[in-house]
C-alpha cells in the first residue's frame, strides 16, 4: 500500500499537482498517525463488552487496534523469528479473536420501517454483493472542490475532474484501506479480481448470506410489505472496533428498500371521441371510469404532448446530433422497464420525427429480460427522448424489491457506483424515484451525499423529482403532524424538480413535493434567495412554526437555521400523454416534470459542447446566481398536506415550484457566456 509516482511526476487538475499522500492525508507512519487514531478508537460509540480476562480498553488495544489497521503485513512479519513464525500465527489468532470479541455496532440512528413486517430468517446460502464503503481522508474538503467548478464567476468553473483525477482525491488513506482489507482477510475473504469490484473507495465482494452474518454478527430475515414487496435486511450489525474507525457503513445491512416512483396519477384514454378526433385534441376522450380522484372533470384537462412543451419551454426546433460527448441517462428501480414498441408507437402519434430513434444502451437488467412495459420507465424514456430530440440516451436499471423473489441487493447504491466508477459519464442523470427523508440512516445519507458531489465533480447533473406528496410524508397521505422533505431531493448536492400545471399559464401542481430538509444544512449557494423568501412570507411559516409543522430553527436572532430548502426548479407534471401496453394514458407527478427539464439540460449541453466547452454540471449555483433570468416564474397554487395547504407558490423562489420552468432561450444564452 505505498504510495508510488507515475511517470508524469503526479496526477495534475486544477493547474496543480495532486499527490494523494502529500496535498490531501499523509501515509500510513506519519507522525500524527497514532494519535489521530487512538482518538478515533477512544470514541463514544457503543461497543460489545469484553469477556472476562480479555484486555481491557485502553492505550495498548489502542495501540495495538491501530498497529493492526495501519501495518498489519508488517507487523506479522515482525514475528517471524527463529521459532518458524509460530509467534506470527499467534498474533494473527488473536487479532482474530479480537475482531469476534471487540466490536461497534453501526448505522445507530437506522430502524425498521413500520411499513416492514419481519418474517423467516433468510436463506444462508443464497448469494449477495456486500459493499464496504471505506471513510474518505478527513482533509479533502470535497464541498469547495465541487462548488469550485461549479459556481459561475469562479477560476475553475467548468474545470471537471477525469477519473484518475477524481480517484486520487478520493482515495482513502493507507490505513484505512489496510485495516478493511486486512480484517476481511483474516476472515478468510480472499481479495480477488474475481470477487471484488474495482473502486478506490468501496470494497465489494461477492458471498452467501451465512458468510456476511458471521462477518457481520447479524441475522437477516425475510421482510415484506402491504404491498407484497419483500426485501432481505438484518436489523443491526457490528463490526470490529479497530475497523469501525475505517468505515462509513455496510450494505445491504439496515437500509430497506424506500424508493418510490413519482408517479401521482395515470388514466386511460379512449382511442378518440366520437368525431373520430384524437384523444388529445378533445377532453371528453379521458376515460373517466378510470380516473384515481373520481372528483376529477376529464374536461378540465389539457394535455401535454412534446409539440406543447417545445412551445411552452422555447425550444421549438433544437434537436441535436446523437454522439457519446453529450449523453443522457434515465434510471430506473424496483423493476421498471420501458417498452420499445411503445416507444416507437408514442413516436407515430406524438414524435414524427423521432421514428426509428432507439436507446443507445441498457445497463443493468434490459427490457428484454422484463417484457412487461412499467408506466414510470414509458414515462421517462418517452419524454426525455422527444424533449432531447437526438440525443445519445441510455436506460439503466438496478432491481430493488420485488412481488415474486426478495431482494437482497440496495439498488440506489448499485446505481451510484455505477455511475462514479465510469471512466466516461454521461452529461445528464434523471431520477424519478424518491423517499421520504428520514428513511435512511444518517450515516448512510452521508455517505451517499458524497457519492453526489463526486458525480458533480466530473461534470454530471443530477437530477431528482422532488416528489408527489405535497408537504407530507409519501408513506401516509395527506394525514401527518409534521412537514416530511423527501430524499434524495433533499439533497444539497443534486438539483431538485417541482411540478406544475397548466399550459398558457403554468401553476403549480398540488401534489410538487417541497420544503425544508431536516438533516441538511442550508447550503451557502441559496442562502440569500431562500431568506428574502422567509422574511417575505414569515407569517405562514411562523403559523407553521407554531403548530409544530416546521422546526423553530426557521427563524432565529441572527435570520434562519431552516435547512437546505427545495424543489430548486419545475417543470410540467400534469396530463402527460403517454403510451402504455399499446394504448395511450394520462399521467400527472414530478415523475413527468423531471425528465422534460433533463431534456431542456441535455439541449444546452448540446450547443456548448459545439462550443468548445463543458457540461454543465452541478447546476444549482447557476440556478441561484441567475434565477429569473432563466426560468419562468410560477406565482399560483400550492402543495397542501397535514391538513393545510402547504406553502404557496409566490413570486421568486418558493419551496413548490422553486425558480420555475425552464425557458431554453434565455438559459442556453447564459450557459454560452460562461466558460
Amino acid at each position: 500500500f505505498l504510495a508510488h509516482r507515475e511517470d508524469s511526476g503526479g496526477e495534475e487538475y486544477a493547474g496543480e499537482t495532486l499527490w494523494p499522500h502529500t496535498m490531501y492525508g499523509s501515509s500510513c507512519g506519519g507522525p500524527d498517525a497514532y494519535g489521530e487514531e487512538a482518538a478515533l478508537f477512544e470514541s463514544e460509540r457503543a461497543q460489545t463488552p469484553l469477556p472476562e480476562n480479555s484486555m481491557k480498553t485502553g492505550t495498548m488495544r489502542t495501540a495495538i487496534g491501530t498497529l493492526s489497521a495501519c501495518a498489519f503485513f508488517a507487523f506479522g512479519a515482525s514475528f517471524m523469528t527463529a521459532d518458524g513464525g509460530a509467534s506470527g500465527g499467534r498474533h494473527v489468532t488473536y487479532l482474530k479473536e479480537m475482531d469476534t470479541t471487540q466490536r461497534t455496532m453501526q448505522e445507530r440512528t437506522a430502524a425498521v420501517p413500520e411499513r416492514w413486517t419481519q418474517g423467516a430468517r433468510a436463506d444462508a446460502d443464497s448469494s449477495m454483493q456486500l459493499h464496504f464503503a471505506m471513510k474518505h481522508r478527513d482533509d479533502v474538503d470535497m464541498e469547495k472542490e465541487l462548488l469550485d467548478v461549479s459556481t459561475p464567476g469562479n477560476p475553475r468553473y467548468g474545470a471537471h475532474f477525469s477519473k484518475k483525477q477524481m480517484d486520487a482525491l478520493t482515495q482513502p488513506a493507507d490505513a484505512t484501506v489496510t485495516a478493511v482489507e486486512s480484517w476481511l482477510g483474516r476472515q478468510g475473504m480472499v481479495l480477488s479480481k474475481a470477487n471484488k469490484q474495482t473502486s478506490n473507495d468501496f470494497v465489494t465482494l461477492e458471498m452467501t448470506v451465512g458468510q456476511a452474518e458471521a462477518l457481520l454478527q447479524a441475522e437477516y430475515y425475510e421482510y415484506t410489505n402491504a404491498d407484497g414487496e419483500t426485501a432481505i435486511r438484518t436489523p443491526s450489525y457490528s463490526v470490529p472496533s479497530t475497523v469501525d474507525a475505517h468505515l462509513d457503513f455496510v450494505a445491504p445491512t439496515v437500509q430497506f428498500p424506500g424508493l418510490k416512483a413519482s408517479v401521482h396519477r395515470i388514466r386511460k384514454v379512449k382511442a378518440a371521441d366520437e368525431g373520430g378526433n384524437p384523444p388529445w385534441m378533445s377532453p371528453t376522450g379521458v376515460d373517466s371510469a378510470t380516473q384515481e380522484d373520481a372528483a376529477d372533470s376529464a374536461d378540465s384537462y389539457s394535455y401535454i404532448t412534446p409539440d406543447e412543451l417545445k412551445t411552452m419551454y422555447n425550444y421549438e426546433g433544437v434537436t441535436a446530433n446523437s454522439s457519446t460527448e453529450n449523453t443522457q441517462v434515465v434510471t430506473a428501480f424496483l423493476d421498471e422497464y420501458y417498452c420499445t414498441d411503445d416507444l416507437q408507437t408514442f413516436y407515430g402519434k406524438f414524435s414524427t420525427d423521432l421514428k426509428d430513434f432507439t436507446i443507445a444502451a441498457e445497463v443493468g437488467s434490459t427490457t428484454d429480460d422484463h417484457p412487461g412495459c412499467g408506466d414510470e420507465a414509458n414515462l421517462d424514456v418517452q419524454y426525455i427522448t422527444s424533449t432531447a430530440a437526438g440525443v445519445n440516451t441510455e436506460f439503466w436499471s438496478f432491481s430493488g424489491y420485488s412481488p415474486d423473489k426478495p431482494s437482497i441487493n440496495e439498488p440506489f447504491l448499485d446505481f451510484m457506483t455505477y455511475l462514479n466508477n465510469l471512466d466516461t459519464q454521461p452529461s445528464v442523470v434523471s431520477t424519478s424515484y424518491g423517499e421520504d427523508e428520514g428513511s435512511t440512516s444518517t450515516e448512510y445519507a452521508t455517505r451517499v451525499q458524497a457519492e453526489f458531489m463526486k458525480a458533480g465533480m466530473r461534470g454530471v447533473t443530477l437530477l431528482f423529482a422532488s416528489g408527489d406528496s405535497g408537504v407530507a410524508s409519501m408513506f401516509s397521505g395527506k394525514t401527518c403532524t409534521q412537514f416530511t422533505p423527501q430524499w434524495p431531493a433533499g439533497s444539497p448536492w443534486v438539483t431538485a424538480v417541482g411540478a406544475t400545471s397548466g399550459v398558457t399559464t403554468e401553476t403549480a401542481a398540488d401534489f410538487s413535493s417541497g420544503g425544508f430538509s431536516n438533516r441538511w444544512a442550508m447550503p451557502d449557494y441559496q442562502r440569500d434567495t431562500v431568506t428574502q423568501y422567509l422574511e417575505e412570507n414569515e407569517k405562514l411559516i411562523s403559523t407553521y412554526v407554531l403548530q409544530d409543522l416546521l422546526p423553530p430553527t426557521m427563524y432565529t436572532p441572527n435570520g434562519t437555521m431552516a435547512g437546505r430548502a427545495f424543489p430548486d426548479v419545475s417543470a410540467a407534471g400534469e396530463d402527460f400523454m403517454i403510451v402504455l401496453d399499446g394504448n395511450v394514458y394520462t399521467v400527472d407527478g414530478t415523475s413527468a416534470s423531471t425528465p422534460v427539464f433533463a431534456g431542456v439540460v441535455s439541449l444546452v449541453n448540446e450547443q456548448r459542447h459545439k462550443a468548445g466547452l463543458s457540461s454543465l454540471g452541478f447546476l444549482n449555483p447557476m440556478i441561484y446566481t441567475y434565477g429569473s433570468e432563466i426560468f419562468n416564474d410560477v406565482q399560483s397554487g400550492n402543495n397542501p398536506g397535514c391538513s393545510t395547504t402547504g406553502f404557496e407558490a409566490v413570486e421568486g423562489w418558493d419551496p413548490v415550484t422553486g425558480f420555475g420552468s425552464p425557458d431554453y432561450q434565455k438559459f442556453v444564452d447564459i450557459a454560452l457566456k460562461m466558460p
